[in-house]
């Protein structure tokens, strides 16, 4: 497992770990739809920054 594989399976475990322990049981629902709402917000927007060429990932 390299640098970036650590960091990000960390990151997922605070996520996971902080919607648990901080957010009550009753609005957990609506954190969840909030988080993943978000993410398919700045999915779409990449996309379209990477379609028109504003952006290049590496190969």
């Amino acid at each position: 497992m390299n640098l970036e594989q650590g960091i990000e399976i960390s990151v997922w475990v605070m996520s996971a770990v902080l919607l648990i322990g901080l957010i009550p049981p009753t609005r957990r629902r609506e954190a969840v739809l909030s988080i993943v709402f978000m993410q398919f917000i700045s999915w779409i927007l990449s996309l379209v920054v990477v379609e028109l060429h504003l952006l290049d990932y590496p190969q």
